[in-house]
């Protein structure tokens, strides 16, 4: 097979929105669910007369559960769901993080060549102003770069230890999915502008 056209930029930023997907999921989804679609064996012997955190795990999702109404013994079961998913939540987060930089790094220096110089962000904020982004326009790429690239992709591409290194609070869906999303606004912005500057008979793959 031959994989000469294979558009990594393509491939990267789908990458990156499934694992957002599954992140979204840990909420959304029964936690009995969600525990079993990413592999997680977390035993559950309450020992009670009527045995049912497995029933209440196979109903209830995360943002559905209170943990004030639960009796002690399967509160202990939960703390460890919870422990266990919240360490997948942080796994996801990095992947789509990791995954979207991809797309944008490759994004850009396919959209200013050979001749591009300077660093991921130098590229990007040259290309936003030479082509006429608004304030609000540059200000979506500047959230993104802050909050994806140097929270969450640097500290974990370029770690400096294997513990710790990364702020815990930036590896929750709601933070990378809001920042992804301003992402994905200068993303837009750079293939429209691309796109308007081909002839009419080419064509742009991203």
């Amino acid at each position: 097979m031959d994989l000469s056209n294979f558009d990594i930029a393509h491939y990267a930023g789908h990458k990156a929105l499934d694992e957002l997907r599954k992140a979204y999921e840990i909420y959304t989804y029964p936690v009995g669910r969600v525990l079993s679609d990413n592999g997680i064996q977390v035993t559950s012997m309450d020992f009670k007369e009527n045995h049912d955190i497995e029933i209440h795990a196979s109903r209830i999702s995360i943002r559905e559960l209170d943990i004030n109404i639960v009796d002690p013994v399967n509160a202990f079961h939960w703390g460890g769901y919870l422990r266990s998913l919240r360490i997948k939540e942080a796994e996801m987060c990095i992947n789509s993080a990791i995954f979207f930089q991809v797309m944008m790094e490759t994004s850009i220096n396919d959209a200013l060549g050979n001749s591009a110089k300077g660093s991921f962000s130098e590229k990007w904020k040259s290309f936003l102003i030479d082509n006429g982004a608004s304030e609000e326009e540059s200000g979506y790429f500047e959230s993104y770069f802050r909050n994806i690239y140097k929270k969450i992709r640097n500290p974990t591409v370029h770690a400096k230890q294997r513990i710790g290194g990364i702020d815990a609070s930036s590896l929750r869906f709601s933070h990378v999915h809001k920042n992804i999303r301003l992402g994905w606004f200068s993303f837009v912005f750079l293939i429209f502008t691309v796109s308007h500057r081909l002839p009419l008979n080419s064509t742009v793959n991203f």
